[in-house]
């Protein structure tokens, strides 16, 4: 995978983990509907079949969506305690 991909992906994640960190913060989804999306999704890419390749990368989006459901889960305590977030993406920042 290029730089540039990685670098786009990353970059993706760290917009869908504000938007629902956001969607939360406004009400407007509730955390265990982010959580149980998340946990279908990760789920779904740990038993998809293919080639060798192709369940590697299943396996690979797997591991990924499962860590964004940690920092995610990190994120909604901390803000429920009026803690500082301090993931990758929100280092520092108070969650109100």
């Amino acid at each position: 995978m290029s730089d540039h991909s990685t670098t786009s992906g990353v970059a993706a994640l760290s917009i869908c983990e504000a938007l629902l960190l956001a969607l939360n913060d406004a009400k407007a989804l509730p955390e265990n509907e982010i959580m149980g999306g998340l946990k279908d999704v990760a789920t779904a890419h740990e038993n998809a079949g293919g080639s060798e390749i192709e369940i590697e990368n299943q396996k690979a989006v797997a591991a990924l969506t499962n860590g964004i459901i940690t920092v995610l889960s990190q994120s909604f305590h901390l803000a429920e305690e009026g803690s500082f977030v301090d993931t990758p993406m929100l280092r520092g920042q108070q969650i109100a």
